[in-house]
């Protein structure tokens, strides 16, 4: 392993690695209970996403109904009581706006789809580096 920092969980793989690094060179500690969740959760976000990758790469057109199928064999298996409720419907599209039937730009023609959007996701953090190529 390369010297560094590091904020990972220890896996059987890099636990391997790390028991022939002598003690003094290396810190590891308990994942703080309070932190648990969000540790061991970004970990298997890491795994999933890794898998959904190599699905995507080996299956071409057919990529998302495969990464729905694999995703729903994940969530049957992590809750079994959810029953179908959090599965993916195999349209495999994604929620992005909702106007109210009150709302008053249907007045206007307006509908949910014209609703202007920011450029990067609302769901996940960017960075913003003000490079030359990127709009304000």
């Amino acid at each position: 392993m390369k010297p560094g920092l590091y904020e990972q969980i220890i896996n059987k793989e890099m636990n391997h690695e790390l028991e022939q690094i002598p003690a003094d060179c290396k810190y590891q500690e308990k994942v703080d209970s309070a932190e648990a969740s969000r540790v061991l959760s970004t970990y298997v976000a890491e795994l999933l996403q890794r898998k959904m990758d190599t699905i995507y790469e080996s299956s071409g057109d057919n990529a998302l109904d495969k990464q729905i199928e694999y995703i729903n064999k994940v969530i049957s298996v992590i809750d079994d009581e959810s029953k179908d409720q959090d599965l993916v419907e195999l349209s495999g599209e994604q929620l992005l706006s909702i106007m109210s039937k009150k709302d008053e730009r249907l007045l206007l023609g307006k509908k949910a789809k014209d609703i202007e959007r920011p450029e990067t996701s609302m769901a996940y953090s960017s960075l913003f580096t003000g490079a030359v190529r990127e709009t304000y």
